[in-house]
């Protein structure tokens, strides 16, 4: 059983541009942080969210690694100074952890 943890955000349309300049400086710190770990980033295309939605997800083994997760993203300056900046762009937010619940057999 794995989870993914998922943060949907649509921004405002007007702050599309820095709102996305925004999640650049959010993937390098992906990268050079230690504890962090790395997502993959979508910007709604077709479907049910509008256009300017934006998905950020990543698979964890257990519960208590995507909880230690949420808790590395709070406990980092660097990071709540990012989400400092970005939050004024956000029309609405959530926050998701799903759990695997089959895997196709072989």
């Amino acid at each position: 059983m794995s989870y993914k943890l998922q943060f949907v955000q649509e921004f405002t349309e007007s702050g599309r541009d820095i709102f996305l300049e925004l999640e650049e400086k959010f993937a390098a710190l992906e990268l050079t942080e230690e504890g962090f770990f790395r997502g993959k980033r979508w910007v709604s295309y077709i479907g049910q969210f509008p256009n300017n939605t934006f998905v950020w997800e990543c698979e964890f083994a257990t519960l208590e690694e995507a909880i230690k997760a949420l808790q590395t993203l709070k406990a980092n300056t660097s990071h709540e100074d990012l989400f400092a900046l970005q939050n004024q762009y956000f029309v609405r937010s959530y926050t998701n952890i799903f759990m695997s619940v089959c895997a196709p057999k072989k």
